[in-house]
């Protein structure tokens, strides 16, 4: 079976496509290190503030969630966080990232989920392209 690669091309096409779900948002959450690429791009189009979690599951070895870039004004109430993965699977990432932030502030914006690629899950994740379970080259992991 050949692995499913995520070209340069459907990432712009992408990009586009998820133009009108920005127009609320107003902090992106990326989630290390799959994410970064379009976190830090969103980010950048949109001029909306970034900040990075560190959390891996993969293979039953799972760590806890860390902030490791935290650019949350601690006076501003945040209404719409995006949070980005590149791949859903079994909705672990995104239960610890959402218990993670939660106990952290004391007004809990409404959290959106985006992934690249996903499966149907509790969190009502938006995902790009069916996760078919097979291994994804995305473009900036190659060279």
């Amino acid at each position: 079976m050949d692995n499913v690669k995520y070209t340069f091309e459907q990432y712009k096409e992408d990009l586009n496509r998820i133009a009108p779900l920005m127009e609320n948002i107003d902090h992106i959450i990326a989630i290390y290190r799959g994410s970064l690429p379009m976190g830090v791009h969103l980010s950048n189009i949109y001029d909306i503030p970034l900040s990075i979690i560190d959390y891996q599951s993969r293979d039953g070895n799972s760590s806890e969630p860390v902030m490791i870039k935290n650019n949350f004004d601690g006076e501003r109430v945040y209404n719409n966080v995006l949070v980005i993965d590149d791949i859903l699977d079994s909705g672990l990432t995104m239960d610890k990232v959402t218990k993670f932030l939660y106990d952290g502030w004391a007004v809990k914006p409404k959290l959106n989920y985006l992934t690249i690629y996903g499966k149907e899950n509790i969190y009502d994740v938006d995902y790009l392209h069916e996760h078919t379970g097979e291994w994804i080259e995305f473009w900036w992991e190659i060279l």
